[in-house]
C-alpha cells in the first residue's frame, strides 16, 4: 500500500441535502467520507488520472446539494456530482483548459453557480470555473 499525503480537503453537502461530507484529495485519489457522530465513515475512494491541483465547492442555483469542481496539474477539469441512486460519483462536465474544450450537459453552470475556493496553487482552475460557460460555447458535445 502506497501512502499519499493529503493535498486538499473540503467539507460539503455532497451525498444528500443534510449530509455532512468530507472530501479529501490525496495526490491522485479523491476520498469521500460521511461525517457521523461516531466519526468519519469512508464512502468512496476514486482514482484520478492526474495530480489534483484544485477542488472547489459549487452550489447550483435552486439546489440543496453541492457539486465539486476539480482540476489537475495538466489543466484537465471536471464538475462532479454524487448520484444517490447508484452511490457513485457522476461527471457532469469535463474539459481541458489548455485547448478550451468542454463536454457535458451541465457545461454552462459557471454563469450562475456560487463557489468556494480551497487551496488552489494556480489561478487557472478558478479562471476556468468562472469562464466555463464561455468555454462551453466553443465546443460542446
Amino acid at each position: 500500500m502506497i501512502l499519499q499525503a493529503v493535498t486538499h480537503s473540503l467539507a460539503c453537502n455532497f451525498t444528500s441535502d443534510n449530509a455532512q461530507n468530507l472530501l479529501v484529495a490525496k495526490c491522485t485519489h479523491l476520498v469521500l467520507y460521511d461525517v457521523t457522530p461516531t466519526g468519519l465513515q469512508p464512502l468512496l475512494d476514486i482514482p484520478i488520472y492526474g495530480r489534483i491541483a484544485a477542488l472547489e465547492v459549487v452550489r447550483m442555483p435552486g439546489e440543496t446539494r453541492d457539486q465539486i469542481f476539480m482540476s489537475t496539474e495538466d489543466n484537465a477539469f471536471c464538475l462532479l456530482a454524487y448520484n444517490q441512486q447508484t452511490g457513485e460519483i457522476d461527471t457532469k462536465a469535463a474539459g481541458d483548459g489548455t485547448v478550451g474544450y468542454v463536454r457535458g450537459s451541465s457545461a454552462s453552470f459557471a454563469s450562475h453557480a456560487s463557489f468556494t475556493s480551497h487551496a488552489s496553487s494556480s489561478p487557472l482552475p478558478l479562471l476556468l470555473l468562472r469562464n466555463l460557460h464561455a468555454l462551453s460555447q466553443l465546443h460542446t458535445l
